[in-house]
């Protein structure tokens, strides 16, 4: 059996399972598989395929078909023009979730040697973007559980950085003035579905940690503790940023008017109200 004939076997597989998106995803098991880019694979198509290799694929195809994530799978997923390893524990990075990224930058454009808090910080996509993105920057990336701050210190390690500063930290303990920097930004995605709506989610995101999605009953628990907890603690003229559900955007709004000078709902790549961003007196 050629590589190719052994793709079009996974792929029918996954097509014959109404899996989306099923060309891109059996290319991508099959790279992982066979250890090889999408040049490879069009070099090698034609190729007798490895034995152990076509049993990796074929593993792989059957952990998709069972509704394990495609990212858990491959190890690692892009976000913001990088790689970020992923898998279970963690929070998968989202396209949607580069807004609060853009955001961060663009407070802090002009304020040299900024210290930023990433709360919830998972795999660290965000916290550490935005460390790489601004080497001047010290960020602080609080994580609580020990699979996802697992990862957190591989991608630490992966991309190389040094501005960062990983806490292994309950974030509803709230904010030791003894121990952190005070903060010029905020950043945070934290969960946010309430608790009834997890019972109803795909297969792929109910892999992905309840503990990253479970925002409580009305899914605004996280939101409530850091503008209590955290948010007091930012310097003059420093800002927040929130990840929301579009459905939350104006409650968490109206949360922020007390400490804001400006309060500004933004919307994602989709359309939606995804992000809360409030300007500090």
């Amino acid at each position: 059996m050629t590589v190719n004939e052994i793709y079009q076997s996974g792929l029918k597989l996954l097509e014959n399972n109404n899996i989306e998106n099923s060309k891109f995803e059996a290319q991508s098991l099959l790279q992982k598989a066979f250890s090889l880019d999408r040049i490879g694979f069009i070099i090698h198509k034609t190729d007798k395929a490895d034995e152990n290799c076509s049993h990796n694929f074929l593993k792989f195809i059957e952990k998709r078909i069972s509704g394990e994530p495609l990212q858990y799978i491959l190890g690692e997923w892009d976000f913001f023009g990088r790689t970020f390893e992923v898998g279970e524990g963690v929070l998968v990075p989202r396209p949607e979730t580069e807004l609060l990224v853009e955001l961060a930058l663009e407070k802090l454009r002009n304020v040299r040697y900024p210290v930023v808090f990433d709360l919830c910080a998972g795999s660290g996509c965000v916290g550490l973007t935005i460390a790489a993105e601004r080497p001047d920057a010290h960020v602080w990336l609080f994580e609580k559980y020990d699979e996802a701050f697992h990862y957190l210190k591989r991608n630490i390690k992966k991309l190389g950085l040094t501005n960062v500063q990983a806490v292994q930290h309950d974030i509803t303990l709230g904010y030791d003035d003894k121990i952190f920097e005070t903060p010029d930004l905020i950043v945070s995605n934290p969960p946010y579905l309430r608790t009834y709506e997890l019972g109803g989610l795909s297969t792929e995101v109910m892999h992905e940690p309840a503990t990253a999605l479970d925002g409580g009953t009305d899914g605004i628990d996280f939101y409530r503790i850091i503008a209590s907890r955290w948010l007091p603690n930012v310097n003059k003229h420093g800002g927040i940023i929130f990840e929301c559900d579009p459905s939350q955007t104006l409650k968490i709004a109206d949360m922020l008017m007390p400490y804001a000078m400006r309060v500004k709902i933004v919307t994602d790549i989709f359309g939606l109200q995804r992000a809360v961003f409030a300007d500090i007196f």
